[in-house]
């Protein structure tokens, strides 16, 4: 059997190690927190990268049908380049 010394010891031992374990898990969460917000921003930038593009290609079919030109050519010029004659 242990004394009431040897368990006051083993029990502070096992603080010890509970609390570094804490600690490593709380620099892992922040980690874990960095990354997710740099993610999101990225994912941010994303979409408004895709919605302007959107945006200036919708512009540009805009200009061109207003030329004259006819924009449904055009869309099937893009999706079947060989099936559209000139």
């Amino acid at each position: 059997m242990y004394s009431a010394v040897e368990r006051e010891k083993r029990k502070d031992q096992l603080l010890e190690l509970q609390k570094s374990k804490q600690e490593r898990t709380d620099r892992e969460l922040s980690t874990l927190r960095q990354m997710y917000e740099l993610q999101q921003h990225k994912l941010a930038t994303l979409r408004k990268e895709l919605t302007e593009s959107r945006e200036k290609e919708i512009k540009h079919r805009v200009t061109f049908d207003l030329n004259g030109n006819d924009g449904y050519a055009l869309l099937l010029m893009q999706v079947e380049p060989n099936t559209v004659s000139h």
